[in-house]
């Protein structure tokens, strides 16, 4: 009969797994701490973005015919619903994941996140082509938006967003994984505030024309 000492390695094995130390005070404060900065930050982000995008359609009111925001919305509705279909939760992963931080991890989920932007392109071209033919066919009526001759190019376009913004940064998805949504927000509040300023620029002959483009 084997005893268990502490040299024949039983002893160590026959007692309980040891239990996970509590979390320090201080710890714990400054995680809430970081908590809240981050969910203040958010917040700000949220509704800085909504006001600029609110101002955003209040100019384009003044630069737009009114059949000119339902090709706009049609399109911006195609996007979104096949960005929705795609939504493999990349970001998600490496919030949640233990290898969040390694790069290789952070170059495979860039890796998708490519492959993600272009397939989506690829389906809001299909979807512009079926929209192109059917109005051809006289599938819509006359008086439908679904029928201006810029709708399908407008689409296909306009998904080409999702491509540029396969190419973007993991570090956005390590800034959300560390809460450091300070760099977050002032990126996407510069980048809407850019966009804005370049959608409604004095350009000839489109204010005139009241175009899309």
């Amino acid at each position: 009969m084997v005893m268990a000492t502490p040299d024949n390695g039983l002893f160590k094995r026959a007692t309980p797994a040891a239990v996970q130390e509590p979390v320090p005070p201080e710890t714990r404060g400054g995680l809430r701490l970081r908590i809240l900065q981050a969910a203040g930050w958010s917040m700000a982000a949220y509704v800085s973005g909504y006001g600029l995008r609110l101002l955003s359609s209040l100019i384009m009111t003044r630069l737009l015919v009114p059949e000119m925001f339902g090709v706009m919305a049609i399109a911006t509705i195609v996007q979104v619903v096949a960005a929705m279909l795609c939504d493999v939760g990349l970001r998600q992963a490496v919030i949640q994941n233990k290898r969040g931080d390694e790069q290789i991890f952070l170059d495979t989920a860039w890796t998708l996140q490519i492959i993600r932007g272009v397939v989506i392109w690829a389906a809001c071209s299909m979807c512009a082509f079926f929209v192109a033919r059917a109005a051809e066919n006289g599938w819509f009526s006359a008086s439908s938006a679904y029928v201006a001759p810029d709708l399908p190019a407008i689409i296909a376009i306009m998904a080409l967003s999702t491509v540029i913004l396969g190419f973007q940064s993991t570090k956005s998805m390590s800034s959300d994984r560390h809460l450091n949504q300070r760099q977050l927000a002032v990126v996407e509040l510069a980048a809407q505030a850019v966009g804005l300023v370049v959608a409604v620029r004095p350009r000839p002959g489109r204010i005139l024309m009241r175009a899309a483009w």
